[in-house]
């Protein structure tokens, strides 16, 4: 009885010990089966490169799955920013999920996202911008794109180019309308009060601009325009 309960406890032992192995092995073969998930920049990351300290900037880009798998969960899109002084700050600029919830191979995701030139992020002159996208819990390999931002610190009238642009009238009212010289496209229109703050934003995308007083006050503002090509500035007043 005894060599039998002997042979037996070593039988178990043995098993337990291959169950273990079979474990590590388990552990070891599906570690090295990583997701071959890779996201690279389809195209150029767009944005205007010079901008107003205190105004918005919008970002877009399209990002596309050019690795063999499937990604399952969302992409969390990160941007830093060096400004002039050398100071760094990093953030997270949101969340974003394909149109049918899963990033397939070839797919394309369309990201657009607005960041404040704020003077906590950004300083006057020249400022290094790097966004790159990450995942929670699938391994991934990713481009990262760097770029600048040349940001103009707001002082008023001095920083206008106001022969560069046509608006008729001005003072006006309740309308006035303007346009670009050379039939430039008009992309966006920035509305900011005497204080630099933004007061109302709007996207064109026509070769005229509609200026219509609406909730605004009786005043002087400038406007901030923004074309493919450059940025204009003009000052308005409302009578």
């Amino acid at each position: 009885m005894y060599k039998v309960s002997h042979l037996q406890c070593n039988s178990e032992k043995m098993k337990l010990k291959l169950h273990i192995l079979f474990i590590l092995l388990l552990g070891l073969s599906t570690g090295e089966i990583q997701a071959q998930v890779s996201l690279a920049f389809s195209d150029d990351v767009f944005y205007q490169d010079t901008v107003l300290l205190n105004s918005t900037q919008e970002f877009s880009l399209e990002l596309m799955n050019t690795g063999e798998d499937t990604l399952l969960e969302p992409v969390e899109i990160f941007m830093s920013i060096t400004n002039f002084d050398e100071q760094t700050t990093t953030e997270s600029m949101g969340m974003f999920i394909p149109q049918d919830t899963v990033f397939v191979p070839g797919g394309v995701l369309e990201i657009t996202f607005i960041d404040l030139i704020s003077p906590e992020k950004y300083s006057a002159g020249d400022n290094v911008v790097v966004i790159w996208p990450g995942v929670t819990a699938t391994p991934i390999t990713h481009e990262t794109y760097t770029g600048f931002v040349y940001v103009k610190e707001f002082s008023g009238v001095g920083d206008l180019n106001v022969q560069q642009l046509n608006m008729y009238p001005n003072p006006m009212q309740e309308q006035a309308v303007l346009s670009l010289p050379s039939n430039e496209w008009i992309e966006s229109v920035k509305v900011l009060n005497v204080m630099g703050a933004i007061v109302r934003e709007e996207r064109v995308k026509a070769n005229q601009y509609l200026f219509s007083k609406e909730e605004l006050s009786k005043g002087v503002y400038f406007l901030e325009v923004f074309s493919k090509e450059a940025i204009y500035q003009q000052k308005i007043i409302i009578n």
